[in-house]
C-alpha cells in the first residue's frame, strides 16, 4: 500500500479525499491572497493619486497587509474599495513647493519662448520675407512673451484660488 494517488493499487480512499480537500484549500488561500495582493496594489495606486508621502503608504499598507494576514479576511470585505478606504485614512499629503511652482513656471515660459521666437524666425525665412522684418517681428513677439511670462506668476494664484480655494 503507498499513498501514491498515481498507484493503481491505492486502497487509501480516505487519505485521497484528504489531498483532494486540501488542495482546495491552498486553491481557495491562493485565490484570496491574490485579491489581497491586487487589493493592496490598488490602495498603493490611489494613495499615490492622493500625493501621500512614501513612507505613510508604506505603513498603511502594511497595516493593511498585516491585518488582512492574521484576520484571513478579504480586503474589500473589510475595508470597502481601495480608492474610498485611501480617502478615509486621511494621510498627510506632499504639498508642491514654493520653488517647484516657480521652476516649473519658469521652465514653462523658457520652452513657450523658445517656440514662439523659432516658429517666428523660420516661417518667415523659410517663405523668403526680408530679413529685417523678421529680426523686427521676432523682437516683437519676444518682448510680448516676456511680458505675458512676467504676468503669469501674478495670474496663476488669483486663477487657482478662484477654482479651488486654498490650493496656492
Amino acid at each position: 500500500m503507498t499513498s501514491n494517488p498515481r498507484d493503481p493499487d491505492n486502497s487509501m480512499s480516505g487519505s485521497a479525499e484528504a489531498d483532494a480537500r486540501a488542495a482546495g484549500i491552498r486553491l481557495a488561500e491562493t485565490e484570496r491572497e491574490a485579491t489581497t495582493t491586487a487589493w493592496l496594489e490598488q490602495l498603493t495606486l490611489e494613495l499615490r493619486l492622493l500625493d501621500v508621502p512614501g513612507d505613510a503608504i508604506g505603513d498603511a499598507v502594511a497595516s493593511a497587509r498585516e491585518f488582512l494576514i492574521d484576520s484571513g479576511a478579504r480586503a474589500d470585505e473589510s475595508f470597502g474599495s481601495p480608492k474610498s478606504y485611501a480617502a478615509k485614512l486621511d494621510l498627510p499629503t506632499v504639498p508642491l513647493a514654493q520653488g517647484a511652482k516657480g521652476n516649473l513656471l519658469l521652465n514653462s515660459g523658457m520652452g513657450a519662448v523658445g517656440l514662439v521666437v523659432l516658429a517666428q524666425a523660420v516661417l518667415p525665412l523659410a517663405g523668403g520675407d526680408d530679413l529685417l522684418v523678421v529680426k523686427v517681428w521676432m523682437l516683437l513677439s519676444l518682448a510680448g512673451m516676456i511680458l505675458a511670462l512676467a504676468l503669469v506668476p501674478l495670474l496663476i494664484p488669483r486663477w487657482c484660488a478662484s477654482v479651488q480655494p486654498g490650493c496656492c
